[in-house]
């Protein structure tokens, strides 16, 4: 048998590739549980409200694509056209904004199962059968922490699997209001064309109201997505600051 001392580069070698395989594990089980994590059957609700969301915003755009062109010459119509479209995407904004704080409120939860059933041992392996759920789910044996399984490394694992999750929604949801913004700003450029249409033409007090309208709508829209935009940062610090541009 062979004797390393510690004083043998040897030693510190093994030392160094115990270190770099343990570390290889790890990031292994992380990554595991990060997929596990993100395909949550505990996030299916909230992910159904958000991809509703998402497809109102789709079925607004092609709505403006024919309106648009209905009411090109009309600057009341077009403004009560833009006016239930703002009213519409701020709906839509909110319930993303919503379904987003309902998944960051249970991501812990989570990522917890989810790094508990990726860091398990395989069945059998200790003469039992581990099979515990990939959804987080408490009554299915999930735990608020992770369990042993990672050692002094779960904490560690635990920290890094929530904290990716957290910042897939966060991201998921900054993009959803990007996009937002982008099809606002848009809108508000046909609302500054139906003002100066209205300006040209004969005064009147439907077209104004219409304009008002309009534009406290595209103003409540904005206000929702700042409180989107706000909400996900303040939970998620690690995306980093982002500016905003102003739709």
């Amino acid at each position: 048998m062979t004797i390393i001392s510690a004083g043998d580069p040897r030693a510190a070698a093994a030392i160094l590739a115990a270190a770099k395989a343990a570390s290889a594990r790890q990031k292994a089980t992380v990554d595991a549980a990060v997929g596990q994590a993100r395909g949550s059957a505990r996030f299916a609700p909230s992910d159904t409200w958000k991809q509703m969301a998402k497809a109102k915003v789709q079925e607004l755009i092609e709505r403006v694509r024919i309106l648009k062109k209905l009411y090109s010459g009309d600057p009341r119509e077009m403004a009560r056209m833009l006016a239930q479209v703002f009213k519409e995407l701020k709906a839509a904004v909110k319930a993303y904004k919503d379904a987003t704080g309902d998944e960051l409120g249970m991501s812990g939860d989570v990522a917890a199962g989810a790094l508990n059933a990726a860091s398990a041992p395989p069945a059998g392996a200790s003469g039992k059968t581990a099979d515990p759920p990939a959804d987080g789910s408490k009554d299915a044996g999930a735990a608020d922490a992770p369990n042993d399984s990672m050692a002094a490394g779960g904490a560690s694992a635990y920290a890094q699997v929530t904290q990716e999750v957290r910042e897939g929604l966060g991201q998921d949801a900054l993009e959803f209001a990007k996009s937002v913004r982008e099809l606002a700003r848009s809108l508000s450029d046909l609302l500054e064309t139906a003002r100066g249409q209205a300006r040209a033409a004969r005064p009147s007090k439907e077209t104004d109201k219409a304009l008002e309208d309009a534009g406290k709508a595209l103003s409540d829209l904005r206000q929702g997505l700042e409180g989107l935009e706000r909400d996900v940062r303040e939970a998620v610090p690690t995306l980093g600051l982002r500016i905003s541009v102003a739709a």
